[in-house]
């Protein structure tokens, strides 16, 4: 239910994975799926989950209309 790409940080110089959820409160059911996703993925810590470096939101006139999991990368194979 998003889009994964790869990006490369240049404050850090470091890969990273980028996950696009866009219209996030457009549905409820995608709303509470994505908040369970973040607080999961806030908590874990394992080998095979890739590490949540940040998110966040585009907004325009108080209104969201994209959100944006930062994931670090080096293993990742997103936009190939």
């Amino acid at each position: 239910y998003g889009l994964d790409s790869a990006a490369f940080d240049t404050e850090t110089n470091t890969d990273v994975a980028i996950k696009k959820i866009g219209a996030i409160f457009d549905n409820k059911i995608d709303t509470k799926r994505t908040m369970r996703e973040i607080k999961l993925l806030l908590h874990l810590s394992h080998e095979n989950v890739e590490t949540l470096l940040f998110f966040f939101v585009v907004m325009c006139l108080m209104e969201v209309y994209d959100f944006f999991l930062v994931f670090h990368g080096e293993n990742n194979n997103y936009g190939h």
